[in-house]
């Protein structure tokens, strides 16, 4: 049997990976919403949301909610609430880029409050998952551990 330790490591790297191949899949998928001529239905509308709130929660958390307490607090140590509140911050300006941007947009061409929404909402997530990502895999890159 695994040490807890153990587990929570190679549970940290899991993470790591599903947050880039997750980040991805979600800014891909955004191709349907942003610069489409039609307004996307509410099935796509409702995954859309489903999904930023699964992605925000597992950011939030860390994951691991099948896991013990142990091997959860050991996979959201110092280091990794760190990256996640840097990673926070980094969206958060990013957000805030982004809201400049529709904002000039919307001088250009008409955007909705749902569309702006939607546009800055997709960047931060999606920057916060990066960000996240990045910071963690450096941090396993300088331990050792990839």
């Amino acid at each position: 049997m695994q040490s807890d330790h153990a587990l929570a490591e190679q549970l940290m790297k899991r993470r790591a990976n599903a947050l880039f191949v997750l980040s991805l899949v979600f800014v891909v998928t955004q191709g349907s919403f942003i610069g489409g001529h039609a307004t996307p239905g509410p099935l796509k509308l409702a995954a859309w949301v489903v999904l930023a709130v699964v992605l925000l929660t597992f950011f939030a958390s860390g994951g691991g909610w099948t896991r013990s307490a142990n091997v959860r607090a050991l996979m959201n140590d110092e280091s990794t609430r760190a990256h996640r509140a840097r990673a926070t911050t980094i969206a958060f300006y990013n957000m805030m880029a982004s809201g400049i941007v529709v904002y000039g947009l919307g001088m250009v061409k008409p955007v909705s409050g749902g569309e702006a929404a939607h546009i800055i909402m997709t960047v931060g997530i999606a920057s916060a998952l990066m960000a996240f990502w990045g910071l963690e895999r450096a941090a396993m890159r300088s331990s050792g551990g990839q």
